[in-house]
């Protein structure tokens, strides 16, 4: 016969003394029950949001070397990383949503993966197609969601909040006075920002044309030395790029016309601001020697090298 061995205790925390444990279970434990983003912080922070992925929009449209399509295709990836590797990160939030204190999290209160981040920003494409209503609905709802919350089944909650006062909340963050400023500051800032960008918006223009222009005339240039390579070698003019085996790989010209009999070769630019204005190269005589003069009849002069304005 075997001696049965009793089991032993459990201990629960060694570190713990017990008197501590025993008074921990003795308190009252508060959850909190206000922790959702209303309408104007998710307001506020999706203004923020806006004018810090602005510069972005307006450099990459205005400057980039990069055709209207690219530049559009730019702008909406920037916009899309800037929101789902953010909302599925640690911080769990833009920028915005980070400096007016609330987080973005699923229904259990846990942290989004960058896949469900994703679908909740092409889902903002089904509440602003209800001529914006489906942000509005953040302001009625109880536990204040919008129509890519439902859809993406996520929640916009205060940052410090656990996951289970998020289930168990019902009550919304209440409204700060920088919150208020913030809104009113924002909800003003478009139409301010319409007039000083209507003030300021040929002054941009005609900085990007003169970039874009200045940028074609360069690659113009290069064409033209191959050209005058095969005037100087052949005494003639080419029929065509081709037979003067001078390649036309270009980002800002988008059509070249050779015109031996004119002596004249036109660039065709094709960039954003400047759209279907030409350039032309014209063999001239000058001091008793051939020379190409560079001119205009389209591109303004402001916007042409000085060596262009004739």
């Amino acid at each position: 016969m075997t001696d049965q061995v009793p089991d032993a205790p459990r201990v629960r925390d060694r570190n713990i003394r017990p008197e501590l444990e025993i008074e921990s279970l003795r308190r009252p434990v508060t959850i909190e029950t206000e922790v959702f983003a209303g309408f104007w912080r998710r307001f506020a922070a999706m203004g923020l949001d806006g004018l810090i992925l602005l510069p972005v929009g307006v450099g990459v449209v205005l400057f980039a070397p990069v055709r209207e399509l690219t530049a559009q295709c730019i702008v909406v990836g920037v916009n899309w990383l800037y929101h789902a590797w953010l909302e599925s990160s640690p911080a769990q939030g833009t920028w915005g949503k980070s400096a007016f204190g609330i987080k973005v999290t699923d229904t259990e209160g846990q942290r989004i993966n960058f896949w469900r981040a994703t679908w909740r920003w092409i889902a903002k494409i089904f509440s602003t197609a209800l001529a914006l209503l489906g942000f509005a609905l953040a302001a009625v709802t109880s536990r204040k969601r919008a129509l890519h919350d439902y859809l993406a089944s996520t929640y916009v909650t205060r940052r410090q909040s656990s996951p289970l006062a998020i289930v168990s909340g019902q009550g919304t963050m209440p409204l700060t006075p920088g919150v208020w400023i913030a809104a009113i500051f924002l909800f003003i800032a478009p139409f301010a920002g319409g007039f000083g960008a209507a003030f300021m918006a040929p002054y941009f223009k005609n900085y990007a044309a003169t970039r874009v222009v200045s940028r074609s005339i360069v690659e113009a240039d290069r064409i033209m030395e191959g050209v005058e390579a095969f005037r100087r070698k052949t005494g003639k003019l080419p029929s065509s790029l081709d037979e003067a085996g001078v390649t036309s790989d270009t980002t800002f010209i988008a059509g070249i016309m050779v015109r031996p009999t004119d002596k004249v070769i036109t660039f065709v630019v094709d960039m954003p601001p400047v759209k279907g204005e030409t350039i032309d190269y014209k063999l001239v005589e000058r001091g008793g020697k051939l020379t190409w003069v560079c001119t205009s009849k389209t591109v303004p002069k402001e916007q042409l090298s000085p060596k262009c304005r004739g």
